[in-house]
C-alpha cells in the first residue's frame, strides 16, 4: 500500500471545506494606492480551489471581512491566462502569515476554468490553450428556472386547447381509417356486386305498335286489371297470310288501320318499372312495364370471389347496405351456388340473401353492398355505424 503523502494537496476537514485545494503556480496581481500613488502588488498563491485561495503575506496588507479585487494569472503552454476575481478575506489567523480568501461574484466561465485547471492538475493531464479556450466558450451551467407565475392569457389557453383538440381529432380519424382498412382486409368478406331482386313479371309488347301505360310506378294492381293499351297496325296481323294477295290500295288501307289491345296484370302486383312513355312506339317483345308480386319479399343477389366460398355458407349472418340509405340491414344467406359463365362454372359464387326485416323502400335493381364479418354481429354493426359518421 502506498502511504506517500502528496504535498500538492491540502487536506482539510470535509465538514469545514467544500472544495479540495491544490498548490499550483499562480500569481495574484492587485492594484493598491499608497501615498496617493497606484502600485501593482504581486503575491504567490499558496493554494487554490474553486471556492477560494490562500496567500502567505503580511497581515497589514489585508483586513478580515474586507472585499478586494485582483487578477489571477496562470501560465498555460507559454501563455498567461488572467482571471478577474473579487474575493473577501475570511481567515486571518493570529501568529500565522497565511490568509484565506473566498471568491465573491465569480462568473460561471471563471468557475469552469478553475475547475478544469484543478481537475487536470490533480489527474496529471497536460492543459493546453485550446482546451482552455474550449472550456471558456461552452455553456457549462444550466439556466435557472423562471420563478414567476403563469402569465398565459385566457385566449392563449383557448388556442392551445383548440390546437390540442384538432390534433387529437386528426389522430383519431387516422386511427379509425387504419382500423377500418384492417377490418376490411382481415376480418370481413365484401361482395363484388349485389342487387335487390324480387319475383317479377315483365309485361312486353305482343306486336309492333304504340303503347299507352294506364298505371304509374309504385301503383298496386289486381290480377287481371288492365295496366296498358296498345295500337298495332292491322297489317301486322294479316301480312303473313294475305300480303301476297293484296294490291297496293288494299295494303295502303291496311297500313292506316289499327286495332287496339289491352295488357293485363298476371297477379296482385306492384308496378316496379315503367320504361315505356305514353304514345311511344315499341317493337314486338319490348318491355312495357315490370310488376312485382305483392306477396313476394325482395331479396339480395350478391356475387363473391370464388376464393371466399369457404367463408360463406347458408345460414351465415351478413350486413346489407343499400346505396343512398344510411341504415344497415341484417340478413342471412339462404342459398349459395357457383355463378354460371356461358354454361360453364364461373370464377365467382352467387349468394341469395334474405332480409330479417324488410326495408321500407326496396327498389328492385337497386345496388347494395353485402359484408360478412368474422366478428360478432353487434360489434360489426356498431363499427359500421361509426365509420359512416
Amino acid at each position: 500500500m502506498n502511504t506517500a503523502e502528496n504535498v500538492n494537496v491540502v487536506h482539510e476537514s470535509e465538514a469545514q471545506r467544500q472544495y479540495a485545494r491544490v498548490r499550483m503556480p499562480i500569481v495574484l496581481e492587485m492594484s493598491v494606492v499608497e501615498d496617493s500613488v497606484t502600485k501593482v502588488k504581486r503575491y504567490m498563491v499558496h493554494d487554490i480551489s474553486a471556492g477560494g485561495f490562500g496567500l502567505h503575506c503580511s497581515k497589514q496588507d489585508f483586513q478580515q471581512g474586507q472585499l478586494y479585487e485582483g487578477v489571477l494569472k496562470i501560465n498555460i503552454d507559454g501563455f498567461t491566462l488572467g482571471l478577474d476575481a473579487s474575493f473577501q478575506a475570511r481567515n486571518v489567523q493570529s501568529g500565522k502569515s497565511r490568509i484565506g480568501f473566498e471568491f465573491q461574484n465569480v462568473g460561471p466561465k471563471e468557475v469552469s476554468a478553475l475547475r478544469y485547471l484543478i481537475t487536470s492538475y490533480l489527474s496529471g493531464e497536460l492543459v493546453t490553450v485550446g482546451d482552455m479556450l474550449n472550456t471558456l466558450s461552452r455553456e457549462n451551467f444550466t439556466k435557472a428556472r423562471k420563478s414567476g407565475g403563469d402569465k398565459t392569457t385566457a385566449a392563449a389557453r383557448m388556442r392551445a386547447v383548440a390546437g390540442s383538440l384538432v390534433f387529437f381529432s386528426v389522430g383519431l380519424l387516422a386511427a379509425g381509417f387504419v382500423a377500418k382498412q384492417l377490418y376490411k382486409t382481415y376480418l370481413a368478406t365484401t361482395s363484388n356486386s349485389a342487387v335487390i331482386m324480387a319475383e317479377t313479371y315483365d309485361i312486353s309488347m305482343p306486336r309492333d305498335g304504340l303503347v299507352k301505360p294506364l298505371v304509374s310506378i309504385n301503383a298496386e294492381v289486381k290480377k287481371g286489371q288492365p295496366v296498358a293499351t296498345f295500337d298495332a297496325p292491322i297489317l301486322d296481323f294479316l301480312k303473313s297470310e294475305m300480303a301476297d294477295s293484296m294490291d297496293a290500295n288494299s295494303l295502303k288501307e291496311m297500313t292506316d288501320t289499327y286495332i287496339k289491345g289491352t295488357l293485363t296484370s298476371p297477379c296482385d302486383c306492384v308496378v316496379l318499372q315503367t320504361p315505356a312513355a305514353d304514345g311511344q312506339f315499341l317493337p314486338k317483345g319490348s318491355s312495357v312495364m315490370m310488376l312485382g308480386a305483392t306477396d313476394s319479399k325482395p331479396y339480395v343477389l350478391a356475387t363473391f370471389d370464388f376464393s371466399k366460398a369457404e367463408e360463406l355458407a347458408p345460414g351465415e349472418r351478413v350486413e346489407v347496405e343499400i346505396v343512398g340509405d344510411s341504415s344497415v340491414y341484417q340478413g342471412s344467406i339462404a342459398e349459395l351456388k357457383v355463378a354460371a359463365n356461358g354454361g360453364a362454372p364461373g370464377q365467382s359464387v352467387e349468394a341469395r340473401i334474405v332480409f330479417d326485416d324488410q326495408p321500407a323502400a326496396t327498389p328492385v335493381g337497386h345496388p347494395v353492398k353485402v359484408t360478412k364479418s368474422d366478428l360478432p354481429l353487434g360489434f360489426m354493426s356498431s363499427a359500421a355505424a361509426d365509420n359512416r359518421q
